[in-house]
Parts: structure tokens; sequence; C-alpha cells
């Protein structure tokens, strides 16, 4: 199943269109994966959908928490790219993707998802329980 975690009230004010102020250099958006892709697509493609906006005049790190393997990666990514077609604006010139690596099997095969991110966040936390 897939969840959206949605952190922050000013995430989602920003992402409403509710709320204007000063950009944050180190602004992390969390499009959260939980078990299998696509369980609930529609809810994160409109979350892409929005996060694809942002990232045209803002710049966004996008991060897939709970990936485990390549497939999921390559399956969260196509929906990015579903919504950045949808945009219509081409690719944002300052979205960055990446994954939390928070699962031992992501951990084991950080080398094979480095090629695919712009950059891993280890969890190291969820690593050590």
């Amino acid at each position: 199943m897939w969840s959206t975690e949605l952190w922050g009230d000013e995430f989602t004010r920003k992402l409403c269109g509710a709320w204007v102020g000063e950009q944050d250099a180190n602004t992390v958006r969390i499009a959260r994966v939980d078990e299998g892709p696509l369980a609930h697509p529609d809810l994160l493609a409109y979350q892409l959908l929005a996060i694809v906006r942002a990232a045209h005049d803002n710049p966004i790190r996008l991060m897939f928490p709970m990936i485990s393997t390549l497939a999921e990666l390559t399956a969260a990514r196509r929906v990015l790219d579903a919504a950045i077609t949808r945009e219509g604006r081409g690719d944002p010139p300052r979205l960055q993707i990446g994954i939390m690596v928070e699962v031992p099997a992501a951990a084991l095969k950080t080398a094979a998802f480095a090629p695919h991110v712009d950059f891993l966040s280890i969890g190291t936390n969820d690593l050590t329980q």
C-alpha cells in the first residue's frame, strides 16, 4: 500500500498554494512508499504533480522512503515522469530525486540505487532497530 507522508503544516500549505513565504534552500518533499508500489496510484500521482509544479519555481529534493528494490524505485519514477509529462513544462531544473535507505534490503543495495538517484539518505535509526 502506498501512503502519503506530508510533514509539517508549512509543507501542506505550500503544496495547496495557500502559503507564500521565503523559500528554504534545503526544502525536502516526501512521497512515502510503505508496501507495494502503486497500491494508491491516484494519491501518489496527485502528490507528485503538486511537487512537480512547485519544483518549477523552487529547489526541491523529493525523497521516496521505504524503497527496497530497484523495481519499486522504477515504479515510483514512472509515476513521477507521468506527473512531469502531465504538467507539460518539461523537467523541473532544480528537482532532485532520492531515496531513504531505511530497510536492510536497500542498505545492501546502495551501489545499485546510486546511479538512479541524486541522493541517498541513510536512516540509521531505522536500520539499527
